[in-house]
Order: C-alpha cells, then sequence, then structure tokens
C-alpha cells in the first residue's frame, strides 16, 4: 500500500468515526425532545406556563414535592432490591409494597391540589386542563434515567 493510500484510509477513517458522532449527538437529541423531563415543560399545559396546571404545581408545591421525592427515593430502592447480589426476595416485595403505599400517597395528594385548584378555576381554565396533553396523556413524562 502506498504511502498516499495509507494517507487516504486513515483520512476516510476519521471521517467516518466523525459522522458517526455527530450522527449519535444528534439522534439522542432527537430523542430526548419526545421524553420532557421534570422542567418548566411538565408544568405547563399544552405550551402555556402560565396555565391551570402550572398554577397547581406552583401553588402546592410544598405538599407535592416530598411526595414526589419520596416515590423517586421508593423506585431506588426497588432498583437496588433486583439488582443486590444474592437476590433477596423479601427484600424486594418489601421495596414494591413501599412504593405502592408512595405512590398511592403522591397520588392523592396529587387528586387534593387537583381539587382545590378546580374549586378556584373559572370553567374555560377547567376545560383547557381538561383537554390538556397532562390529562390525555396520562400526566407528566419524564426523561429515560430521571424515574
Amino acid at each position: 500500500m502506498s504511502r498516499l493510500t495509507k494517507s487516504l484510509v486513515i483520512a476516510l477513517v476519521a471521517s467516518v468515526l466523525i459522522n458517526v458522532f455527530i450522527a449519535g449527538l444528534w439522534a439522542g437529541r432527537l430523542m430526548r425532545r419526545g421524553h420532557p423531563n421534570r422542567g418548566p415543560d411538565v408544568l405547563d399545559v399544552d405550551g402555556d406556563a402560565s396555565g391551570p396546571m402550572a398554577r397547581v404545581w406552583r401553588t402546592h408545591d410544598a405538599s407535592l414535592r416530598p411526595k414526589s421525592e419520596a416515590v423517586d427515593a421508593a423506585r431506588r430502592a426497588v432498583r437496588d432490591a433486583l439488582v443486590a447480589e444474592p437476590f433477596n426476595p423479601e427484600a424486594m416485595e418489601s421495596a414494591l409494597s413501599q412504593l405502592r403505599t408512595e405512590t398511592n400517597g403522591a397520588q392523592v395528594a396529587l387528586h387534593h391540589a387537583l381539587v382545590e385548584a378546580a374549586r378556584e378555576l373559572p370553567l374555560e381554565d377547567r376545560q383547557r386542563l381538561a383537554t390538556s396533553r397532562w390529562f390525555l396523556r396520562g400526566g407528566p413524562r419524564r426523561a429515560p434515567g430521571l424515574h
């Protein structure tokens, strides 16, 4: 193989690697767009950060945030029990039971907050909330790894 051919092969391989890297970054960004995290995007109703759901979150943040954090901690405990070696079925059952308890508590708190907020909302805002992606798609979605 001549020196010129060898140089061209090295340049071609480097070019392919750079293009694959850039395509991976682009694909990663594209995939994340479909899964918003817990930022302001989750708090709004169809793009309006001043919407009724955002007001619910802001008004009841002090009671909802600890519930959300407890659910997150319970999920981590389930993951930890699942990957523990040796596997302990009793620890897994206990972690899942705690997750059910925390999830139920979080839903009760959210439902209470929704009732309280709906009590003060005019019909137009209640209708907007009822037809929002938050209700139609089952609530906010988080990016993978943020559960």
